[in-house]
């Protein structure tokens, strides 16, 4: 009896190695991949120190901590101080992105004023306390009802930024002044606004995925026969949670520096559609659309006096003839 219970251990033991070992690599390689493309394709190796590439490297090491420290206090640190570093990551990162002046150059309504709260209070409800105490199951379940709200006040929080922010791209993008904003131009707008969408969208996901995370763990408390899947169901669902923040970040890194990764790349062709395509603004369609009526003003002026050169031939025409019949009748009297 005791040897089967020993090889279950061991068994769960090495699944839970495999599984982050693959984690820590796969997250490495993106880094590493990322860190080559911009360093020779893109040719802008100092986009590499965007917090959200180092999210991904904090993340993969603390899954190599996982892997190679042996379970205790403080192993369980090290995991807290990544944790908190890459939250403090995230936020800063969200951040930049709501305020920059790629998007709008009024960027005090989408400032995120409450970061280093949102530090102190993520370092306060993350500390593991059932590890490091001995504590009630009433506790600790109490500790995982308040990170749920915790969770879902601060998905409020960015979504509400992330709204104001979808409102004043969608009053731009539809904008037809004759004087438009020079900041923004009406394609950049459309291209902003369609992108930032699909990120409000992966929020909503990872939203789900944090609070299903927490749910997970007050089952752990309640199903003592469960335990091992559900350990294997809140490791899928953490990293799927990383993973949905990776992508929207992603999203965010690109949209911003489209422009900057385009000029930086060699093998893009010269003049092409998307190499102007910062360039082409609301001035650009006024213009157009200036040069449009105008043509088509001109082609009506000459279509209107070619009608009027035919009408005067008519009546010449008309005015010959009547001479011509009366010139005949008199020379018949005669």
């Amino acid at each position: 009896m005791d040897s089967k219970l020993k090889d279950e251990s061991i068994n769960k033991t090495s699944l839970f190695f495999i599984v982050h070992l693959l984690l820590a690599i796969l997250g490495f390689l993106i880094y590493i991949i990322s860190f080559l493309l911009l360093q020779f394709y893109y040719a802008a190796p100092s986009l590499i120190r965007k917090e959200f590439f180092l999210f991904i490297l904090f993340n993969s090491f603390e899954s190599l901590v996982e892997v190679i420290v042996n379970p205790s206090m403080t192993k369980e640190l090290i995991i807290y101080c990544f944790g908190i570093t890459k939250f403090l990551l995230i936020i800063l990162y969200l951040n930049k992105c709501f305020t920059s002046r790629k998007i709008s150059p009024y960027n005090s309504n989408f400032i995120l004023h409450y970061k280093y709260l949102l530090v102190l209070l993520y370092s306060i409800t993350t500390f593991p306390f059932e590890k490091c105490l001995t504590l009630s199951e009433k506790y600790i379940f109490s500790i995982n009802i308040i990170n749920i709200i915790l969770v879902f006040l601060l998905f409020r929080y960015i979504n509400g930024k992330m709204v104001l922010l979808l409102d004043y791209l969608k009053d731009k993008k539809m904008t037809s002044s004759a004087i438009p904003d020079i900041y923004l131009p009406y394609m950049r707008a459309h291209y902003y606004y369609t992108n930032f969408n699909k990120i409000n969208s992966i929020f909503y996901l990872s939203l789900i995925l944090g609070i299903a995370y927490y749910i997970i763990k007050i089952l752990n408390i309640c199903l003592e026969d469960w335990k091992l899947i559900l350990k294997f169901l809140s490791l899928f669902i953490e990293e799927s949670f990383y993973c949905s923040l990776i992508i929207a970040c992603l999203i965010f890194f690109y949209s911003l520096n489209k422009n900057q990764l385009n000029k930086g790349n060699k093998r893009k062709e010269e003049g092409g559609e998307e190499e102007n395509f910062n360039k082409f603004t609301v001035i650009d369609v006024d213009i157009q659309q200036d040069e449009n009526t105008n043509l088509s003003e001109r082609k009506r002026k000459r279509e209107k006096s070619n009608d009027n050169d035919d009408e005067n031939e008519d009546e010449k025409e008309k005015s010959n003839s009547i001479k011509v019949t009366e010139e005949s009748e008199t020379l018949k009297e005669n």
